[in-house]
């Protein structure tokens, strides 16, 4: 009987996403961090503090329901535009909700400001609820220039979104890639609003 040395079997490998998935993560937190830290010195936080209020959803919930139910809308050009622009901001915060709650994401290490009363998946990152809603509004907008809403004025309603979905990494609140991806969930569901209130 042959004495036969059997070898040890190889350690398992890493499947090549894994790998991937760690490469893109590690470089979303290095690119956060480097934004974060050269910035820092020359942004005011007040600014920055300002920008994440304008797109806070504790701000447009209760404008676009006070608009509603008030007087004031049968004063608005287009206050059939507010229905729409709820719905948005529901579908808008459940999508976001729902991803934060299966992902789970950490927010940076760097978030040091204070972010007042938040739900319990505001504690996650991904994707970015603020960069999501302000990217809904903007698109949404800029959506319903076909129905008389042009003008102008819509390029800065763009420019006050980017700038607020960027403050959210200056801030320290979110990673680049939790902006990038809550700014593309905004500008989709701005789609299928304004198509299922269209036709």
């Amino acid at each position: 009987m042959s004495n036969r040395t059997t070898e040890p079997p190889n350690p398992p490998t890493q499947p090549n996403h894994r790998t991937l998935l760690n490469h893109l993560t590690n470089l979303d937190k290095s690119l956060t961090t480097t934004l974060h830290t050269l910035t820092k010195p020359l942004i005011p936080p007040i600014l920055l503090k300002l920008l994440e209020l304008t797109g806070d959803g504790r701000l447009w919930f209760p404008l676009i329901l006070s608009l509603l139910y008030s007087r004031l809308r049968f004063r608005l050009r287009h206050q059939s535009l507010l229905l729409p622009l709820l719905v948005g901001l529901v579908t808008d915060i459940a999508a976001v909700g729902l991803i934060k709650y299966l992902v789970r994401r950490p927010r940076p290490a760097h978030n040091s400001h204070p972010m007042g009363p938040t739900l319990s998946v505001d504690r996650f990152s991904f994707p970015s609820g603020h960069a999501s809603r302000v990217c809904f509004i903007a698109a949404f907008v800029d959506l319903c220039g076909e129905e008389g809403l042009g003008g102008p004025w819509i390029g800065w309603v763009w420019v006050w979104a980017l700038t607020t979905a960027v403050s959210r990494v200056l801030f320290g609140r979110h990673y680049v890639f939790d902006v990038v991806v809550g700014s593309g969930v905004g500008v989709v569901n701005a789609y299928f609003v304004y198509r299922f209130f269209r036709f």
